[in-house]
């Protein structure tokens, strides 16, 4: 074999080696695109969950009557007026978060299931592992729903009655939370290392510092407080 030959072979070799790596490092970066795409979607689902979670009526009026006492408002209503303010606080935490629910005009649970089946393409041991039979919206309206209506059908004779009984709905109603936000947590980190350390490591820390936060603080009560006393007036 003289040189010129075996030159041409080497080359060729060398160059479909070329190519492979190339195809390689491309698809590599089309799968990484995919996977943090499919990130930013899971940690707004799970921004939402850990809101619908927090934001409770209770702890809604407590801080609207603490907010408007800095104020120096007076903050003894009757009986009446109690029930028209709790029932505007009631729909202005549904207006809030039917306003952070909307990404794309979709509900979380078709949201969720256009991810898993996004990712199912180059990580199907992933996308079948994110494919439980959770129900994120259903799960969350269905306690929602069962403790209203037990609410409604309970005659509470003391006020220290109703107050055992929001207590008992909150705590429920958190575990019911909590075991969602775990398994999205969980999913989560699974993409985010697939993706990159750097991505993971993030992760973690934004997800660290959201449950740090206080969401019903005062700025919050500030920035939202004349949407607040437009629902109750007209209520």
């Amino acid at each position: 074999m003289n040189s010129e030959v075996f030159s041409i072979i080497i080359g060729a070799i060398i160059g479909a080696f070329i190519s492979s790596i190339s195809y390689y490092f491309k698809r590599r970066q089309e799968h990484k695109k995919k996977l943090n795409k499919i990130l930013f979607t899971m940690l707004e689902i799970w921004g939402i969950v850990y809101l619908i979670s927090k934001i409770d009526e209770q702890d809604l009026l407590d801080q609207y009557q603490k907010f408007l006492r800095k104020k120096g408002v007076d903050v003894s209503y009757s009986d009446e007026e109690n029930s028209i303010i709790n029932y505007a606080l009631k729909e202005f935490r549904n207006h809030l978060l039917e306003q952070r629910k909307n990404l794309s005009g979709k509900d979380l649970q078709k949201i969720y299931n256009e991810a898993i089946q996004e990712i199912s393409f180059s990580y199907p041991i992933l996308a079948y592992e994110m494919n439980k039979d959770r129900g994120l919206e259903k799960v969350l309206n269905f306690a929602d729903q069962y403790f209203e209506k037990a609410n409604q059908a309970f005659d509470f004779e003391s006020e220290e009655e109703l107050k055992f009984w929001q207590n008992v709905k909150q705590y429920f109603k958190s575990k019911i939370a909590e075991d969602i936000l775990g398994s999205l947590e969980d999913d989560i980190k699974n993409i985010a290392w697939k993706s990159s350390y750097n991505n993971w490591f993030k992760a973690r820390k934004i997800i660290n510092r959201k449950k740090n936060q206080v969401i019903l603080s005062d700025n919050f009560m500030e920035e939202n407080m004349q949407e607040i006393i437009k629902m109750v007036a007209s209520t």
